[in-house]
């Protein structure tokens, strides 16, 4: 491996340790980066997550500020989960470690 290439996987390691958050929830930021707004459902999935497990790494991503929730416009039971301003933060500078 070039040494270019291990300076980023360990800027990236670095970046990953330093924002505290777990491999699933990174996992589910990033799908949320690029499918945008979705359900639980969906997300669970997507990501081949079992949906009994989803609502805890749900519930420390929204706690962390990573993540938002808000009622479905066409079901109001039902909650979509998107990136929050600081999620989107966070991904993108995820991101440039790959540039």
């Amino acid at each position: 491996m070039s040494a270019p290439t291990t300076t980023r996987l360990h800027n990236l390691a670095e970046a990953v340790a330093k924002s505290g958050l777990s491999e699933h929830a990174l996992r589910i930021l990033a799908y949320l980066a690029v499918a945008g707004r979705c359900s639980k459902d969906r997300m669970a999935g997507a990501l081949g997550i079992n949906p009994s497990s989803l609502p805890r790494y749900l519930a420390a991503i929204v706690k962390s500020g990573h993540l938002a929730k808000a009622a479905s416009p066409e079901d109001a039971r039902a909650v979509l989960f998107s990136l929050s301003s600081d999620g989107h933060k966070l991904v993108n500078s995820l991101c440039l470690h790959f540039e």
